[in-house]
């Protein structure tokens, strides 16, 4: 199942941005040293690109409904991001990541 797939690569995510050298170099220190438009395309070419291929396969399979691939990979690899850095950033980093795969598992089922 693509949609167990993706968000067991997002809870690995989740688990590698807990590292604060991790989160620190790949959510923080990348962008603003690289700039915003060479870190994405670096991104592309390791998670961001697994997350538009799993995203770009659960269309093909009729998982979830057709979309514009790149700006459905964007807001879905964005909301990632975003999700690490708050977890990183909370008191209990096991209960954010849990309520957040929640909440992604909520909005993967809403795309079908």
């Amino acid at each position: 199942d693509i949609t167990a797939a993706l968000i067991a690569a997002t809870e690995r995510f989740f688990t590698l941005c807990g590292e604060a050298r991790v989160r620190r170099i790949l959510l923080q220190d990348a962008p603003a040293v690289l700039g915003h438009a060479e870190w994405q395309r670096l991104d592309s070419e390791h998670f961001g690109g697994l997350v538009s291929a799993a995203l770009g396969m659960a269309m093909e399979s009729g998982a979830i409904k057709q979309r514009p691939l790149l700006p459905l990979s964007r807001v879905i690899l964005g909301a990632m991001q975003a999700a690490a850095l708050d977890c990183a950033a909370r008191e209990d980093y096991a209960i954010a990541t849990k309520e957040y795969l929640e909440v992604f598992a909520e909005i993967l089922q809403g795309l079908k």
